[in-house]
């Protein structure tokens, strides 16, 4: 597995970020809480991380986010 780290993005090593990105990341890890830790160490200070992950409720609206029609209450639908 590559490792990515500031060098490789073009960053002085050591450098920090406005905002870091870690969408749909963390479930893939075995150790999220040490990756959280280095993301934390890497965003500038007053900077924003940001960190989702897949969730029932982020799942039921994939479909009103493309525009679908939403299920009624009670509907058997499966949103995975």
């Amino acid at each position: 597995m590559k490792r990515w780290g500031a060098s490789t993005l073009g960053r002085p090593r050591g450098s920090r970020s406005l905002a870091i990105f870690a969408h749909g990341l963390l479930m893939y890890l075995d150790h999220p809480g040490q990756v959280i830790a280095q993301l934390s160490k890497r965003v500038s200070s007053g900077g924003l991380l940001s960190i989702t992950f897949k969730n029932a409720h982020g799942l039921a609206m994939r479909p009103a986010l493309r525009g679908e029609p939403t299920p009624t209450a009670g509907s058997d639908r499966n949103f995975t």
